[in-house]
């Protein structure tokens, strides 16, 4: 497993911080992606890493091989009446 972490650099130890720490100690010692099981939680993981930019998603999908499922997007209408909408890569 590589040593290299791609969590962003961690600040004061907030609520934020204490994320990226949960996040990094699952990427180094669990694997994040074997805690992971289905493709739609892996998208949901990425599309949030994304957003948050809490993890260098591109660099964790170097480093680490991922189940997307299939190139298409999967998208699905939530109660509230939002869609959402989930890309491969987040």
């Amino acid at each position: 497993m590589p040593t290299s972490c791609p969590i962003q650099g961690l600040g004061r130890a907030d609520s934020s911080s204490l994320l990226r720490l949960d996040i990094a100690r699952k990427i180094k010692y669990d694997g994040i992606f074997n805690a992971i099981t289905t493709v739609k939680a892996v998208r949901l993981f990425l599309t949030w890493s994304r957003e948050t930019r809490l993890v260098d998603v591109d660099a964790l999908l170097e480093q680490y091989p991922v189940r997307t499922g299939s190139a298409a997007r999967w998208m699905s209408r939530l109660d509230d009446g939002s869609l959402l909408s989930l890309n491969p890569h987040g």
